[in-house]
């Protein structure tokens, strides 16, 4: 046995807003209380010696002639990484980027070493593998 009962007709939902207290202006100033700040943080003394991170490691890079196996030229670098030319049109010969050798499928190397004229430039990110001696 059905039975039709009627449904309310749809009400649109609206809930009063209160009235506006003043106006929004970002060209008024406005008031900050920022002259305590400093004495919410408790006084730590610092430690009398600081650990050494020692002295960053100066890479040397060497360019090697017939270095890869179709005869071109390899730039390796003194922590055993190698790279060889990327074909980079940004820079219209003014600038040659190298990049890591290492290009596997799954895990490609995208450390790139940029060089102008006689400066090395490391680019922005490191190998993600060891070095590979004799590749």
């Amino acid at each position: 046995m059905d039975v039709d009962v009627p449904m309310p007709s749809p009400q649109p939902h609206s809930l009063p807003l209160p009235p506006p207290t003043q106006s929004f202006d970002v060209s008024l100033p406005f008031e900050t209380n920022c002259d305590n700040l400093e004495d919410t943080l408790p006084a730590m003394p610092l430690p009398s010696e600081l650990p050494s991170l020692g002295q960053p490691e100066s890479v040397t890079y060497e360019l090697v002639d017939a270095g890869t196996k179709t005869g071109k030229r390899l730039l390796v670098d003194s922590q055993g990484y190698s790279y060889s030319v990327k074909v980079d049109k940004r820079y219209k010969g003014t600038k040659v980027t190298w990049r890591c050798t290492s290009r596997g499928v799954k895990a490609p190397c995208k450390a790139v070493v940029v060089q102008d004229g006689a400066c090395w430039i490391a680019g922005i990110h490191s190998h993600n593998h060891p070095t590979q001696p004799g590749r």
